[in-house]
């Protein structure tokens, strides 16, 4: 494990971006029996390819489903270097983990949506408003404040979602009205 955990930083410092025989050792390292080293690889990918590389996008997409959930939350931070903004695709499976199981993986993803959508990108509130409802309320705290992300200011569909919150008896009523009245109320 070591030797391959080295051998990434040397290619991170070596190559040069997109080199497909280093995206080719990734894809190895990427698939390896060591949650440590799929972590390293994920981080190394993102290091040696562009923004919207076609090859490493869904190599990362990918690991939002790996096993361990340090991988998953480092291949969300990944996504928000090289995944292109407005990526449909990648926007819903990002919207996917603000319902994984673990706290980090699903602030990952708020963070990675905020990152990935511009502000009122009907994709990304669409996807995340599916989980307002969700029988977490983990997943309900956690998708309310990625909707005020990723919401328009002033959007009534986002504004109406947000209100909701205020019967939700696990989320603060507080949080509700000061998201509502600082993301979504105000005008640009």
């Amino acid at each position: 494990m070591g030797v391959k955990l080295a051998a990434m930083d040397g290619l991170r410092v070596l190559v040069p971006c997109g080199d497909a025989g280093a995206i080719s050792v990734l894809k190895v390292c990427l698939e390896d029996a060591s949650d440590s080293v799929r972590r390293a690889a994920v981080e190394t990918l993102a290091a040696v390819v562009g923004k919207g590389n076609e090859v490493a996008v869904p190599l990362l997409c990918k690991r939002l489903n790996d096993p361990h959930c340090r991988v998953r939350e480092t291949a969300l931070r990944m996504l928000s270097l090289v995944a292109a903004a407005g990526d449909a695709d990648v926007i819903y499976l990002v919207s996917d983990c603000l319902a994984d199981s673990h706290a980090d993986v699903r602030q990952g993803a708020s963070q990675t949506l905020a990152a990935i959508s511009q502000q009122g990108d009907t994709v990304a509130v669409t996807s995340v408003r599916r989980h307002l409802n969700h029988s977490d309320w983990h997943v309900r705290q956690v998708s309310l404040r990625s909707l005020a992300l990723v919401a328009e200011k002033g959007s009534g569909i986002a504004l109406t979602s947000l209100q909701k919150c205020a019967d939700d008896p696990h989320l603060k009523k507080q949080d509700c009205r000061s998201r509502c009245t600082c993301y979504c109320c105000q005008k640009r």
